[in-house]
């Protein structure tokens, strides 16, 4: 394979891998053995106040094996996670016609692979089994998800051949994000029903909206791509 035909690839997958990600997650959702971090009893899962971690677990809340939602969650999770890493690895080959822009398209990629590292390690620590490396990478694929974000943006603002509509997408997510990192640094804690719903409703709206986002920015810079 090409350089050419992998970096493609890479901006397909990362299209596709948002997609994949939901799908496995809703399905994940489906399976889900029942309980919440305040209401154990409760049954099933529930969209506002079940965290998408919650059905990594390998146990439930409701002290359940939850085997299938963890199987689907962790590959669901890899799957966005090895996504990201050749996106943002491919990304900085559309740069390089400015060497400044290039070297921040590069900073920028090393934040938003080790962010992908992140999410990975969110898959790979089950928050029952390892609570604390758990929600480090939680902390860390967010965090420098905003990071890379807020980076590309002034990437996609110096790179003026590159459609105004991708830059604009970027930048609203990179407002969101930071609004984000306030809410998971400084929120309500989950350890009350108010705190919990407010957590949990902050973070299905972030996972959607980065999914959609990574979405839009593969596909632009497949477009991009094909027509260099």
């Amino acid at each position: 394979m090409n350089f050419q035909n992998w970096r493609r690839g890479a901006f397909i997958l990362v299209f596709l891998g948002a997609s994949i990600y939901i799908v496995l997650t809703l399905v994940a959702m489906l399976v889900y053995t029942g309980g919440t971090y305040t209401n154990p009893d409760a049954s099933g899962y529930s969209f506002l106040n079940n965290f998408f971690s919650d059905l990594g677990r390998t146990v439930a809340h409701s002290g359940e094996a939850n085997t299938i939602a963890w199987i689907l969650f962790t590959a669901s999770v890899l799957t966005i996670g090895i996504a990201m890493i050749l996106f943002y690895s491919a990304w900085i080959s559309l740069f390089q016609d400015d060497a400044s822009t290039y070297r921040l398209s590069q900073v920028g990629s090393i934040f938003g692979i080790i962010a992908a590292i992140g999410f990975i390690g969110v898959g790979l620590t089950p928050w029952d089994l390892l609570l604390e490396p758990h929600f480090l990478s939680v902390r860390i694929g967010f965090f420098f998800t905003f990071i890379a974000s807020t980076i590309y943006s002034f990437v996609l603002y110096r790179q003026t051949t590159y459609p105004r509509v991708y830059l604009n997408t970027l930048l609203t997510f990179t407002g969101i994000s930071f609004l984000y990192l306030i809410l998971l640094f400084f929120g309500p804690a989950a350890e009350t029903t108010e705190g919990l719903f407010i957590q949990v409703v902050g973070q299905k709206i972030i996972v959607y909206i980065m999914a959609v986002v990574f979405s839009i920015q593969g596909y632009g810079a497949l477009k991009v791509s094909t027509s260099t």
